[in-house]
């Protein structure tokens, strides 16, 4: 599914600030939150590679890496990430210092607010300070093939493909158009198997793709799973949706 970036610089070198003395999953990094924001103390380290990025405008000063156990979203204050953290590029994070927390109901690590309380955006001159980037062993990670009715919010952040599914809607646009302004908004459009369950998909207003046709037929979607109203919905990454009449 996910193309391989073949390129031409090796690593960009993080100034960790000492030596990381243990490596965790991603998964178990999530689980340390256990309220609202968690401040990481300790020496850890997580390594995934990069999934999600703005190449389609799907994730504006984010990115999401992804393990076997799972994925998270990481905020940077990066204008162009996907020339940065190109997609299936190996990124290895020192959280020591990091802040983990809640942004739009999903599991974030970044930078600690001044308040201590929010999660900020990793600054560009911290960037190298907390990741190191390797560029030129690249590694597809494949979506989990899951059947909608097995799709729950504990999700959140795993990276699924469901097939053989119908989009409602066919022949709208992904996103709706607000009734005031001639621009489009963040749309939520619903997906069905042939046992009529449901699931939300979200498209962000600020997708390249946000004014294309949704395409009618059966076929597949692959994104990540987040959480709306408490409600699990998959988000589209890198416009993969493969649809037949």
């Amino acid at each position: 599914m996910l193309l391989l970036f073949v390129g031409c610089e090796s690593q960009e070198i993080g100034n960790f600030d000492g030596e990381p003395i243990g490596k965790i999953s991603i998964a178990h990094l999530k689980t340390l939150l256990k309220g609202n924001s968690y401040r990481i103390s300790d020496d850890i380290t997580i390594e995934g590679y990069v999934i999600a990025n703005d190449l389609y405008s799907e994730y504006i000063k984010e990115i999401v890496i992804a393990d076997q156990s799972g994925g998270i979203v990481i905020a940077i204050d990066e204008a162009q990430s996907a020339t940065r953290f190109p997609i299936s590029a190996h990124v290895t994070i020192n959280c020591s210092g990091l802040q983990l927390g809640f942004v739009s109901g999903r599991v974030t690590l970044g930078e600690r607010s001044n308040d201590g309380y929010r999660v900020e955006r990793i600054s560009q001159q911290n960037i190298a300070r907390y990741i190191l980037i390797d560029k030129d062993n690249p590694q597809s990670i494949k979506p989990k093939t899951v059947n909608i009715k097995e799709i729950t919010s504990l999700m959140a952040g795993n990276f699924v493909a469901i097939k053989d599914v119908e989009l409602e809607d066919a022949g709208k646009s992904w996103c709706d158009k607000n009734s005031t302004k001639d621009e489009y908004t963040d749309t939520i459009r619903y997906a069905k198997d042939k046992d009529t369950n449901k699931i939300g998909i979200y498209t962000s207003q600020h997708c390249d793709y946000s004014g294309e046709t949704i395409p009618s037929g059966y076929g597949e979607i692959c994104g990540i799973v987040e959480t709306i109203g408490q409600q699990p919905v998959i988000r589209i990454i890198q416009h993969n949706i493969f649809f037949r009449k």
